[in-house]
């Protein structure tokens, strides 16, 4: 996706919360997939990123890991009975599944050359399809009801602290993973506070 075409980071944090609310909530869905769409740019695989990461989250939260992993045979009948997938919905929801899980493994996957080739503006409703899978295999492998997952995944793990000498590279980090939330610290409080302060004396004149 292009840098210049590069949502907010907001847009991402209210993407990321309708899915887990909706799903929370037992929300069918075509009515979820709906509720995003005003958050997709046409021609855009935003906010496919995001549900992406959720899936990478999804799967840290119950532990899977090469030992003891989460098994994808059946996921479509298991996970996604309410969806119907053929011809090549089959080939995408693979990918965005498979996706997530390099993402998880710490490999980036490379959307824009996979996606180009399907022709179609729908990657980021295949994300989703992941990241929905992957939140009903970590509650069904933890025993637990779905909405208990979405608690649990809500939080960013690592969110991104801010300090003076990292806000650039603050910045970019949180452009980049679009799901971490900024922690402001006291000291670059008060350096906001003290460049407001000279902005607003500059403004006054003598």
């Amino acid at each position: 996706m292009p840098a210049k075409k590069r949502p907010a980071p907001q847009e991402a944090v209210t993407a990321r919360q309708i899915l887990l609310d909706g799903l929370a909530r037992d929300t069918e869905l075509p009515e979820l997939l709906s509720e995003l769409a005003p958050l997709h740019p046409r021609n855009n695989t935003f906010p496919g990123e995001v549900f992406l990461r959720l899936a990478a989250d999804a799967l840290d939260w119950c532990g899977a890991s090469r030992a003891d992993p989460v098994a994808l045979e059946g996921m479509r009948e298991r996970l996604l009975p309410d969806c119907a997938f053929r011809g090549r919905d089959r080939h995408k929801l693979q990918f965005a599944v498979l996706a997530a899980a390099a993402l998880r493994g710490g490999a980036e996957p490379d959307l824009l050359d996979e996606v180009a080739w399907w022709q179609t503006d729908d990657f980021w409703q295949y994300a989703l399809f992941a990241a929905v899978a992957y939140i009903r295999a970590a509650a069904s492998r933890a025993g637990v009801p779905v909405p208990q997952v979405c608690r649990g995944t809500c939080p960013a793990p690592r969110p991104t602290r801010i300090t003076p000498g990292h806000v650039a590279a603050a910045s970019e980090a949180q452009q980049k993973d679009l799901i971490c939330p900024v922690v402001i610290s006291a000291e670059l409080g008060c350096a906001i506070a003290q460049i407001g302060g000279s902005r607003s004396r500059l403004g006054r004149g003598p």
